[in-house]
């Protein structure tokens, strides 16, 4: 008996702490709308456009911005998961495109750190019936790992047939 008390208690926290990540993640997303919108004024206003100081610094904020969107978004997969709300939109994709994208959104990051940051495949699209943005999520927090944890050097993210599978590696 103490144990199911327990159990429940257990749940009742854990819902109250899913509902707290999805209000959290929403108003500071709302709050992180509110700074990109003020940075892209910044790079549009005739005023401050062809300030090289300016365009440098809204640049920053937009890649903090999303940066931070993107760890919002976890969180609120995390309460979607965690309740059992989470849908997965099932489509057809190709993994070499969508690996292929995000090694070129991630080449900036990897060239400040003086690494290399090299895509292959074997050519075929190797298309997948996913949720392409889930498994995006993946991809983009491996390659970012990777960029994080590598000291010197380069990394290589390969997407190839292995079979009748998919291989994704990073190395």
């Amino acid at each position: 008996t103490r144990e199911n008390t327990l159990a429940v208690k257990l749940n009742a926290a854990r819902r109250c702490q899913d509902g707290l990540f999805d209000v959290l993640a929403g108003e500071l997303q709302r709050a992180l709308n509110l700074i990109q919108v003020n940075a892209d004024m910044l790079m549009r206003l005739p005023e401050t456009r062809n300030i090289a100081v300016v365009s440098k610094v809204a640049e920053s904020v937009t890649k903090a911005v999303a940066s931070q969107a993107h760890i919002l978004e976890g969180l609120r997969d995390l309460s979607l998961a965690r309740s059992g709300k989470l849908t997965l939109q099932m489509r057809s994709v190709s993994l070499r495109d969508l690996a292929k994208k995000i090694v070129g959104s991630r080449k900036d990051q990897a060239a400040a750190k003086s690494l290399a940051l090299d895509f292959h495949s074997d050519g075929d699209p190797l298309t997948a019936v996913c949720d392409p943005a889930r498994i995006e999520q993946v991809i983009r927090i491996l390659v970012s790992n990777a960029i994080k944890f590598t000291d010197h050097g380069g990394i290589a993210v390969r997407v190839v047939r292995d079979g009748e599978f998919a291989c994704l590696a990073i190395t």
